[in-house]
């Protein structure tokens, strides 16, 4: 969390123009105020040497800001993964209970 407030947040959308995504950073203090992020600036790091994080957020405004990449159409590359393998079991259980159904003579149920 940053030094300005109590209540960091980060926020992803759209744009409207190519394959990008605005990443909106804000904070707001004890007075309630918000103060937002206007550049991120790179330095040279040695390597080997310990960088703090560019920013540190409480976890329920991470999982907001996923939720807001998983709105513009983000999805995590193991879940991709995940959505075929499950989708082929999906289908590998409906052949199974088709063949239950013939053995055991019976009418599958709509």
């Amino acid at each position: 969390m940053s030094k300005v407030g109590h209540r960091a947040h980060a926020h992803a959308d759209p744009q409207s123009m190519g394959d990008w995504i605005g990443l909106y950073l804000s904070d707001y203090g004890m007075d309630g105020r918000r103060a937002v992020a206007t550049n991120v600036t790179f330095e040279q790091a040695i390597d080997g040497q310990y960088t703090p994080p560019t920013l540190r957020i409480p976890r329920e405004n991470a999982q907001s800001l996923m939720d807001d990449l998983w709105h513009c159409g983000l999805r995590p590359t193991l879940g991709k993964q995940s959505e075929g393998v499950t989708a082929a079991q999906g289908r590998h259980l409906e052949d199974m209970r088709a063949v239950a159904f013939a053995k055991l003579n019976i009418e599958k149920p709509i």
